[in-house]
This record gives structure tokens, C-alpha cells and sequence, in this order.
């Protein structure tokens, strides 16, 4: 059977009934052959097929007349057509029956059907919607609506993006849009370089309170009177509060802006973990003078490292300058420490170590070249500002210890006052640092201001431009996203399975329409491929339940017993082995029964087996309707029985069989005028976890029980011991 589907609708009600009343005249047609009815009333629903089909053929064509269609004769030869197809299909009924001919039947009608509606009628949409037979709900539209069809009708989507893009304002809002773009990108990366580089003064603090702690550590070490103990331990306090804001800061700036810092800054974290651990070795005095200058120098030229590298992320020339500038004086500093920390070592152990000893002379060179970088890099006010510095009142009293050291004249030098001496000339550079940081800080804040400057009246153009342009773009606009939004609702519904939705033809033959097409020919077809798939399903699934009848039949004949209705030996024995597996993997109790009815011979010699059968069928059906549904009942022999209790001991197993025999001992038959009682014997035996693992076993010893409670007497129930 066929439904029908919306989506088969054209838009003209008349001619939508007349083709659902011709799929329910197919159907009635197809049950009838089916069920094989009476070959005038198969034939009278052919021949009442064939009058709609001819009337409705006449109706669509009047229509069509009316409509000035220019392709009408073609048409009517397409109704020629389809009804002398329906005419030889009718001479395959004088044979039809069952249900091959009435699928074969009813599939022929139906692509006919098919055929007709999709392929000849849904074209003529276009034709029906011009002469307005085709219903829409235009006018209850509000005025902008229309003004949006009416656009989409007159222009074609072509040409309202090009009127679009030719809108002479256009062009000025898209260069705003760029201008403001590029300002915006200037004032985002001044804005970076500022958070950035306000950073290199905690860097330079930073670096600064480590120089200080090497030399101090240098000392401390060297000393044997530990004479810089306690300045050490207070300048730990100094340089953890240091690196205490210095993270702080850094957490706060989001890592894009620092990818090129960010390895620097990774290992500077890793490093100041590793402080704690070595400065207890240094309070102890455990670690050596040149594994203190080697920790401490690492961690600071990796700290100095970060200030080249902020050198080298903005793109302005003189920031550059100033920044390589500092760090070529931070540098300098550096091997001020150095000669400090060295120049400490010396002094406090008043002996001087070769390899040591040429490094410290080497610190003068090294100097030098940094000074060197520094003037060639630096404005002129900047290098007068330097030399202020350095040549300060206590340089005298620097030189004169340099000379001593480097002479090697150590054994009257005071190592407190020559660190004390050196500290004040490096404060003085770390003055100067402050002076060109400060310079550095005030040229990027106010590039910066005019960065923010620019983006502001750009911005404001930009707005201005792109409200007065803003109307004339909406119009057009929204007539485009109208189709578009059309299709792409429509292109969802056949996702989701519904093939009902039909997008309006265009009244234009451009690119919108050849997509309009496009949907409408794929909604079709799909609407062709789930009827041919729910013919299939219909047939298959006739066909998948006559299999499952049969398969039903083979399987109750090969595994129930054909008098009783119970399970028979052969599934017994199948059925069993399971559930004596189950019991012993899962340790549960496991009872078997063993049913005799007593004296049955007689009863077959008494009254014949026919009654003798009936007798068997109601102690089958009793111990059926006694019995769980979990409980097995099987029929192993001519009045042998066996049910298997799961989940159930000795004592549950003897109440259940006394509870059957006296069932059965208490029962009055009548058959064929013959009052007949009879009796059962039962012998139980139980599973025993880790003996029994035969199901053999346990019927053998079944089999015994039953056999002492027939030698016993009978009509009693023997539990195995």
C-alpha cells in the first residue's frame, strides 16, 4: 500500500483530490487481486481507474486551455499515452492472483501514476501560478515584504550585486573600513608593545637583585668569618618580594603578545624554583664559588635575553633604537657584577685562581664593547647622560682597587668595602637605566596616544560612511537573503526527510532560477525514490513474514514434542548443558526432576492410546501451568518427563513435587465417558558444586530416586541420597 505524499501536491486543489483519489483507486485495486476477490469486482475497480483517470485527464486539460498553455497538445499526448498503457495492463488481470501479480500489478500502476504527476504535471507550475490558480498568501504581507519580492522579481540576483557593488559610496565605506582596520592594527600593536615593554623594568630589577645576590653568595662562600651572612639573608627577602611582582605582572599579560619572550620567561620560572635549594646549600656553604657565578650568571643573561627580544617585536624605528640601547647597558651591568663577584672572591680568599684570574681580566673588554654598542646606538643626549654617570666621585677609588686586583696586591684589600665600593658604581649605571627606561616608556605611550587618535577619527568616518550607505544596501540585500534563505529552508526540509516544501518558480531566468531548478528536480526525484523504496519495503517485508511463518513451523517441529507441546529430547539435552553451566559459573542451585506416571501400560491396555494420549497431554499441561518461567519441562520418553528447577535446592524442589503429585493424584479425567485417575512418581536429584559436571550424572542419579520411589510403593516423591 501507498500513502500519499505532500509532496506530490502541485498547488491546484481540484486537480490535488483527483490524484489522490487515483493512488486509493490503485490500492483497492492491489488488495482485491491480493486477497483474491472476484474477478468482476477486480475488474470494476480497473474500469473505475480508468474513468477517473480519463476524467481528470479532461479536467487538467480544460485548465490548461484556459491557461493559453502553449505546449498543450503535447500534452494531451502524454494522456493519450498514459491511459493505452493503463489498457494493456488491464489484460493482466484475466490471470491475476495472489500476492507476485498484485505487487507487479500495482507497481506498474504506479509509475504511471508517478510518471503523470511529477514528470508532465509539476512542470506546469510556472503556467498555473501565471494565470493565479496556484494559491499563495501575497497579500496578507506587510509593505516592506512585497517591496522585497517585487525586488527579488525585477532584478535578478546578478544584477542587484553588481548595483551593489557599483554604489558609489561603496567604495569610500570599504577604504574607511581598511584605513580603520590598518589604524586599528597600529593602536593594537603600540598597545602591545607598551604592556610589553613596562616589563623590562621588573626585568631589569630583576636582574639587578640577582647580580647583588651572586656577588653577596660569592662572598658568603669565600668568607671564613661569614661577614656577608647577614646582608645576604636580607637581600633574599628583597629578591623573592622581586620576583613576587614580576610574576604577578606576567600572568596578567596574555601569552599571544609574548610568544617570542615566552621561552625566556619559561626557563627564568624554572630557575627561580631551583633558588631555594641553592641558596641553603650556599647558607651551608655546600656548593662552589664557580657553580654560584655560573647558576646566577645563566639565570641573569637569560633575564638580560628578554629585553634584545622585546627589542625586536615593534615596528617602530626609534623604540627599537632605545631598547638595544638599554640592552647593551644591561649587558655592561652585567659584567660589572661579574668583576664584583669575582673581585669579592679574591679579596676574601686572598689568593687568586689562574683560570679566575683571566676572566676577571677579561671583564674590562667585554666592558668596553658594550660601552662601544651603546654609543653607536644611542642619541647624544642619552651618551652625555651616561658619562655623567659614570664618571661619579667614587670612580678613583674603583680604579685604584681594579689596579690592585689585577696586580694581584689583594692582601690588604677589604672585600666589604670593594663590594660596597662596586655596588654604588653599578647603582649609578642602574640610575641611568631608569632615565632611558623611563624615555623608552614616555616615546611608546605617546605613539600610542596617536595611535588611539587615528583609530578614533577613522572610526568616526567610517560610521558616518556606513550610515549613509547603509539604506540603500539593506534593500538589496534583503531581497537576496530572501531567495537565499528560501532554498536553504528548503534544502533542510529534504534533508530531514520532508519532500513537500516547493519553492515558488522564478518569474526570471538567471542564476537563482537555475538553482530553483536545480532543488526542484532533486525534490522529485527523491519524491520517485521513496515511493519505489516503500514498494520495495512493502514487498520485502511480505516477504521477510511469510519466511518467519515458516522458519516458526521448522522450528516447533524440530524442537517440541508433537503430542505434549513441550520441549522435546533433543532441546532438552541442548537446554540442560546450558543451564548446568550457568549454575556452575555463577555457583547457584540447580534441581532435576524425573516424572514417571505410574502404571500407564494399563491405561493403553485399559482404554486404548488415544486416552491414553489425552492423559499425557494433561500431565503435560498441568506441570506446564505448576511451572515457572524459568522452569524447563521436557518430554524424554513414552510417560518419562524431566523438569529442571534453577535457582533451586532440595528442600523448594520436594515441596514443588509433592505439590504436582498430589495435583495429579487428586485430578478426575473425564474422556469419551471414562473416569480415569492416575498417579506420578518422582525422583529429585540436586547439583553438587565441584562433583557434578555431567548433566548424565545428575539424570542418573534422578533415575535412581525414581526407581526406589517406584519399587517403594510409587505415588510418592524419593529425593536422591
Amino acid at each position: 500500500m501507498i500513502k500519499w505524499d505532500d509532496g506530490l501536491n502541485i498547488g491546484i486543489k481540484s486537480l490535488d483530490d483527483e490524484h489522490k483519489n487515483l493512488l486509493d483507486i490503485v490500492n483497492q485495486l492491489y488488495e482485491s487481486i491480493y486477497n483474491n476477490e472476484a474477478e468482476d469486482i477486480i475488474e470494476f475497480i480497473y474500469d473505475k481507474l480508468l474513468d477517473s483517470t480519463i476524467s481528470h485527464n479532461n479536467n487538467e486539460e480544460l485548465i490548461l486551455k484556459e491557461c493559453n498553455y502553449a505546449e498543450l497538445s503535447t500534452h494531451k499526448q502524454y494522456h493519450v499515452d498514459m491511459i493505452t498503457k493503463m489498457k494493456l495492463i488491464k489484460t493482466e488481470l484475466t490471470n491475476a492472483s495472489g500476492y507476485m501479480d498484485a505487487q507487479n500489478i500495482h507497481k506498474h500502476l504506479i509509475e504511471l501514476l508517478l510518471t503523470h504527476i511529477i514528470t508532465e504535471d509539476m512542470p506546469l507550475d510556472k503556467t498555473f501560478k501565471t494565470c493565479n490558480l496556484i494559491e499563495t498568501s501575497y497579500n496578507k504581507l506587510s509593505w516592506f515584504d512585497k517591496l522585497l519580492i517585487k525586488t527579488s522579481e525585477t532584478f535578478s540576483f546578478t544584477k542587484r550585486l553588481l548595483l551593489s557593488a557599483l554604489i558609489p559610496l561603496m567604495g569610500m565605506l570599504i577604504l574607511g573600513l581598511i584605513s580603520l582596520w590598518n589604524h586599528y592594527n597600529d593602536y593594537a600593536h603600540m598597545k602591545n608593545i607598551s604592556d610589553i615593554s613596562h616589563m623590562i623594568s621588573d626585568v631589569d630589577q630583576l636582574a639587578h637583585n640577582l647580580q647583588i645576590e651572586r656577588g653577596l653568595s660569592c662572598g658568603h662562600v669565600s668568607s671564613k668569618k661569614s661577614i656577608f651572612k647577614g646582608n645576604l639573608k636580607e637581600h633574599y627577602l628583597i629578591l623573592n618580594k622581586n620576583i613576587e611582582v614580576f610574576n604577578s605582572k606576567f600572568d596578567k599579560i596574555k601569552y599571544y603578545k609574548i610568544n617570542n619572550i615566552r621561552t625566556n620567561i619559561k626557563q627564568l620560572k624554572s630557575d627561580i624554583k631551583t633558588l631555594d635549594n641553592v641558596r641553603k646549600d650556599i647558607q651551608n656553604k655546600n656548593i662552589s664559588k664557580k657553580d654560584i657565578i655560573l647558576l646566577y650568571t645563566n639565570i641573569i643573561n637569560n633575564i638580560l635575553e628578554i629585553t634584545s627580544k622585546i627589542a625586536i617585536i615593534n615596528n617602530d624605528e626609534e623604540i627599537t633604537i632605545y631598547t638595544l640601547s638599554l640592552s647593551s647597558i644591561l649587558k655592561f651591568k652585567e659584567s660589572l657584577g661579574l668583576e664584583r663577584a669575582f673581585g669579592t672572591i679574591f679579596i676574601e680568599q686572598k689568593n687568586i685562581d689562574t683560570q679566575e684570574y683571566e676572566r676577571f681580566k677579561e671583564l674590562s673588554n667585554t666592558q668596553k664593547k658594550y660601552l662601544s654598542e651603546y654609543r653607536q646606538r644611542a642619541s647624544k643626549k642619552h651618551k652625555e647622560m651616561l658619562n655623567s654617570f659614570i664618571e661619579n666621585s667614587k670612580i678613583k677609588e674603583l680604579t685604584a682597587y681594579r689596579d690592585d686586583i689585577k696586580n694581584k696586591n689583594i692582601k690588604n684589600l677589604d672585600s666589604q668595602k670593594w663590594f660596597s665600593v662596586m655596588t654604588e658604581y653599578i647603582n649609578s649605571i642602574k640610575q641611568f637605566e631608569n632615565h632611558l627606561l623611563s624615555d623608552i616608556n614616555t616615546l611608546i605611550d605617546n605613539n600610542t596616544r596617536k595611535a588611539l587618535k587615528n583609530i578614533t577619527l577613522w572610526f568616526v568616518y567610517t560610521i558616518f560612511m556606513f550610515i549613509s550607505t547603509i539604506f540603500i544596501l539593506y534593500l538589496f540585500e534583503r531581497s537576496s537573503k530572501l531567495q537565499i534563505y528560501q532554498i536553504v529552508n528548503a534544502i533542510k526540509h529534504l534533508a530531514d526527510g520532508d519532500r513537500s516544501l516547493r519553492l515558488d518558480p522564478s518569474m526570471l531566468n538567471d542564476e537563482m532560477s537555475l538553482i530553483k531548478n536545480a532543488y526542484e528536480k532533486t525534490r522529485q526525484e527523491l519524491l520517485v525514490a521513496d515511493i519505489y523504496t516503500q514498494l520495495y519495503k512493502n514487498q520485502k517485508e511480505a516477504e521477510l513474514k511469510n519466511k518467519q511463518t515458516q522458519n516458526i513451523k521448522l522450528e516447533k517441529m524440530a524442537f517440541v514434542d508433537s503430542l505434549t507441546g513441550l520441549t522435546n529430547r533433543r532441546k532438552f539435552e541442548e537446554l540442560s548443558k546450558l543451564e548446568l553451566e550457568r549454575s556452575i559459573r555463577y555457583k547457584n542451585e540447580l534441581s532435576f526432576l524425573m516424572l514417571d506416571i505410574d502404571h500407564f501400560k494399563e491405561v493403553n491396555d485399559i482404554y486404548g492410546h488415544s486416552i491414553g494420549d489425552e492423559v499425557l497431554k494433561h500431565f503435560a499441561s498441568t506441570c506446564l501451568k505448576m511451572a515457572r518461567g524459568i522452569d524447563i519441562v521436557a518430554r524424554i520418553g513414552g510417560e518419562e518427563f524431566v523438569v529442571i528447577l534453577p535457582e533451586t535446592g532440595k528442600s523448594s524442589a520436594y515441596i514443588f513435587a509433592e505439590r504436582f503429585r498430589k495435583k495429579i493424584f487428586n485430578s478426575k479425567l473425564e474422556i469419551e465417558k471414562n473416569q480415569i485417575s492416575y498417579s506420578v512418581s518422582i525422583g529429585i536429584a540436586t547439583l553438587e558444586l565441584g562433583q557434578d559436571k555431567d548433566v548424565d550424572i545428575i539424570l542418573q542419579k534422578a533415575d535412581k530416586a525414581l526407581y526406589e520411589a517406584k519399587n517403594t510403593g510409587r505415588n510418592k516423591t524419593i529425593i536422591y541420597n
